[in-house]
């Protein structure tokens, strides 16, 4: 029974698992110090966003056929710096096609760093909605999906090898 009700639970997760997997992803990583230094990619590849302002006080203009949804104008999301926790990125989703992103400031106490997503922040090019993950880490990149379901796999594979061994000496 227990089997049962765990293989049931795993079944559900995989099939919710698949259906959020087809949510697109715009990622905007600040790469360094530089007015250039701002960069967009959308599901991985690189995307070209009006950058105005300056450096490390950014406006970011998303491209024709991006919007953020109405609940997401407004919202503000704090990111903190990777090589110092005491200062934090502060992005601010100003209009439904524009964003503001201040960075390095001095906050007195830790902060988070990164990555922050925002799901269903808005939606792509293609109608459908995309998450926004906003990170101060350049190396870093959103896991994709076949990796995620692999794991997720692997796990199901052992979990029914461990039962049919359980089973056999029950």
């Amino acid at each position: 029974m227990k089997i049962r009700t765990i293989a049931v639970a795993i079944g559900v997760s995989l099939a919710l698992t698949a259906a959020r997997a087809q949510v697109d992803i715009l990622q905007i990583t600040e790469t360094g110090e530089n007015f250039n230094d701002l960069v967009a990619t959308f599901n991985g590849s690189p995307l070209s966003v009006n950058l105005t302002g300056v450096a490390d006080g950014w406006t970011v203009e998303l491209p024709s056929g991006f919007s953020f949804q109405r609940g997401a104008v407004g919202l503000g999301i704090i990111v903190g710096e990777p090589e110092n926790n005491l200062f934090r990125n502060e992005i601010f989703i100003t209009q439904p096609t524009f964003l503001t992103w201040t960075s390095d400031i001095f906050t007195g106490q830790p902060v988070v760093p990164g990555p922050r997503t925002v799901t269903n922040a808005g939606n792509g090019p293609t109608g459908g909605f995309f998450d926004l993950v906003l990170d101060d880490n350049p190396g870093r990149t959103v896991p994709d999906t076949s990796s995620t379901l692999i794991l997720l796999g692997m796990s199901l594979a052992g979990l029914a090898y461990f039962a049919k061994i359980r089973r056999s000496t029950a």
